[in-house]
């Protein structure tokens, strides 16, 4: 056996020998087998149930979508190589296999077998969707792992596409802004093209959108229409449309790979620099320390003018937020209100509450993020001199702001593709805004217990746990409210609810700044 197959095999043998002795490897093993399995058994019931009523819907929909989440992962990661690159390497690897008397292409190749199955591994939570695509669209198991594929396969070429642009590119700014005008005018012509076809059919613009992503036109975006086109070709059985369609994204890493062998400068110095940067994100995270901040700053304005006392806290993340480029709303979330729109665009036939669920659950993720989190772990906010529960309030206040602003872009956008009310849209922005203010309680009362557990997989356990336990009085009371009076009557008794859970919660965990040993990890 060659150096580099052992060292890929002895990887994944002793990580799978650690997994098997860790308690949370199996309780997380048992959760995801739970939810696949409620998953699996719920898509043949409305499977079954489309089928007895309207029938299953078009299945370009499906492909339209995956289309736009495969393009959007690949030009996002790939355009990641014009500032600091990508890496499929970690430090070990940068310290002893890269000065090892082994050629450079075939450790390039072992990276990249790295990268592609840490690819599919991200890919593993559209598997959760299977009752969804079954259910409408009559996608069976394979058709699922087919979609799983197709995104792992656009996120590793989107990292072998970053790491040779940094190649490429590096040292060269002519050749950046030639790469950003390039990358902005095929977006464009594609955006351009979706819009002139949805504006030029106003009685079907769903249709027309989907017959866009369809089109022969679209199946020459990189990455994203091949494999649109390879998805296609297997859900519609036209196997000439799927290898078109393959013959692309087989092409693309071979020839990347070898423009990356042949470059006079050796892309070991671009990963070099990659790998780096991604040691000290991780390091920093893990310890809480400081923040890794973007590679430019823009300092202008220093010091705090205002705040005193506890207050300093809230006018610190703001001018944190400034220097980090970060305005109210950052890059993840507005990820999420773009997805959000889009599958209430492509369900809006189903009504609202499709809509509201999937909001909620992708808010989960979201709410996760802040800057009041990583306070907690540094010694500073503990030695002010203000009681906890102030200083408390007084850090959670920036995610506040920007919760209510993402509660009222999210749901006037979702009210206005469904033609909802004034009424019922303001009462959906309460909704969304109290689950916010009850998933950053619940954040906080995790904090308060499992601070300082090590096991980052039972504490995201406890997380979601905690949260499915935290919205269900609300949802119950929405329930027999909608029962009993109306809908709009439900939704807020069911804000009122979440906003006082949350404010007890937090009046619960008033005292986590007592203790600094709580929250260090």
């Amino acid at each position: 056996m060659s150096a580099l197959a052992y060292l890929l095999w002895r990887t994944l043998a002793n990580g799978l020998k650690r997994a098997l002795r860790r308690p949370s490897f199996w309780i997380v093993t048992v959760l995801v087998l739970a939810i696949l399995g409620v998953s699996f058994f719920g898509g043949g019931e409305m499977r079954a149930e489309n089928l007895a009523g309207e029938g299953l819907r078009d299945v370009r929909e499906l492909v339209a979508m995956a289309f736009a989440l495969n393009a959007v992962m690949f030009v996002m990661l790939a355009m990641q190589g014009l500032s600091r690159g990508a890496s499929m390497f970690s430090m070990a690897d940068v310290n002893l296999l890269f000065p090892a008397p082994v050629p450079p292409v075939r450790i390039l190749l072992y990276g990249l077998l790295r990268g592609l199955s840490t690819a599919l591994m991200l890919g593993l939570f559209l598997l959760f969707q299977y009752s969804w695509v079954n259910g409408q669209y009559g996608v069976g198991a394979g058709g699922l792992l087919l979609l799983v594929l197709c995104y792992g396969v656009s996120v590793f070429l989107g990292q072998i596409t970053a790491t040779a642009l940094y190649a490429f590119s590096s040292g060269s700014a002519a050749r950046k802004r030639a790469i950003r005008a390039i990358t902005a005018c095929v977006c464009l012509l594609a955006a351009g093209y979706a819009l002139y076809g949805a504006f030029a059919r106003m009685d079907a613009p769903l249709a027309a959108l989907v017959d866009c992503a369809n089109s022969p036109a679209m199946r020459f975006f990189p990455v994203g229409g091949w494999l649109a086109a390879v998805m296609g070709g297997v859900f519609t059985g036209d196997l000439g449309l799927a290898l078109c369609g393959a013959l692309p994204v087989v092409l693309l890493p071979v020839l990347l790979i070898a423009l990356l062998s042949r470059m006079k400068r050796s892309y070991y110095e671009d990963v070099l620099a990659a790998t780096e940067y991604q040691q000290q994100v991780q390091l920093t995270r893990q310890s809480g320390s400081i923040e890794t901040a973007p590679e430019k700053v823009r300092l202008g304005k220093t010091g705090l003018s205002r705040g005193e006392g506890a207050s300093a806290l809230y006018y610190k993340h703001k001018l944190e937020d400034r220097r980090a480029r970060a305005s109210l709303i950052g890059v993840p979330e507005l990820i999420y209100l773009a997805i959000t729109f889009a599958y209430t665009f492509f369900l809006r036939e189903e009504g609202i509450l499709p809509a509201l669920i999937f909001a909620t659950v992708m808010q989960v993720t979201s709410v996760m993020l802040g800057r009041w989190v990583k306070e907690l772990t540094r010694p500073y906010i503990y030695l002010i001199p203000e009681p906890p529960f102030q200083k408390l309030l007084q850090c959670l206040r920036t995610s506040l702001r920007g919760m209510g602003v993402e509660a009222v872009l999210c749901m006037v956008g979702v009210g206005l593709i469904l033609g909802l009310p004034i009424g019922e849209i303001a009462a959906l922005v309460l909704v969304r805004f109290s689950f916010g203010l009850l998933f950053m309680a619940g954040n906080l009362m995790i904090e308060r217990l499992f601070g300082g557990m090590t096991s980052k997989v039972l504490v995201m356990f406890f997380y979601y746990l905690s949260m499915i336990v935290l919205a269900v009085p609300g949802t119950v009371a929405c329930v027999l409210a909608a029962i009993v009076w109306s809908q709009l009557a439900g939704f807020f008794l069911l804000a009122a609810v979440n906003v006082s859970l949350a404010v007890l919660v937090a009046f619960l965990c008033r005292n986590v700044l007592r203790y600094a040993e709580l929250n260090q990890r």
